[in-house]
């Protein structure tokens, strides 16, 4: 190893939280949630996003490892952030890409597209989506966030 990459350090939750952290105003600072990094700058240039798992409070004691599984889905979410600079002519291309993996890889139930308000053509990336309630914290001012249920 070269001692020029001595220094060179990834801390994956430690991104993943802070691009959490960034994206809502209001999150609790320990809680029921953990963020994890989803590996979206690998796929999608310029891109990032985390995978956010919220904890229930109540226990549940199904023993079943299928409702297990299933109850595990239902609670994470793959959050992802487009860049404004984003490349449009592989808009579908990402976009495709983050729903298989979301779906495959990160086992989520929903991705949910963090959007800038002030991209020009908002309006048209909104259609077919749903505005995303389920962290139940309120995002940055400039950004709307678009949930599509996997």
């Amino acid at each position: 190893m070269s001692p020029a990459n001595g220094d060179v350090h990834h801390y994956p939750a430690a991104t993943a939280e802070a691009f959490v952290r960034r994206l809502f105003v209001d999150l609790p600072a320990i809680g029921a949630w953990k963020a994890e990094d989803a590996g979206i700058e690998l796929m999608c240039p310029g891109w990032s996003g985390a995978v956010i798992e919220k904890f229930s409070t109540a226990s549940s004691s199904t023993s079943s490892a299928s409702l297990a599984c299933a109850s595990e889905k239902l609670n994470r979410a793959l959050y992802v952030h487009m860049p404004s600079g984003c490349d449009r002519s592989q808009l579908r291309d990402h976009m495709l890409a983050i729903l298989d993996t979301a779906s495959d890889a990160i086992h989520a139930s929903k991705v949910v597209f963090c959007l800038e308000r002030s991209l020009p053509d908002l309006s048209s990336l909104l259609h077919g989506g749903q505005l995303d309630e389920w962290v139940a914290a309120h995002p940055i001012p400039s950004m709307v966030l678009v949930a599509v249920s996997l």
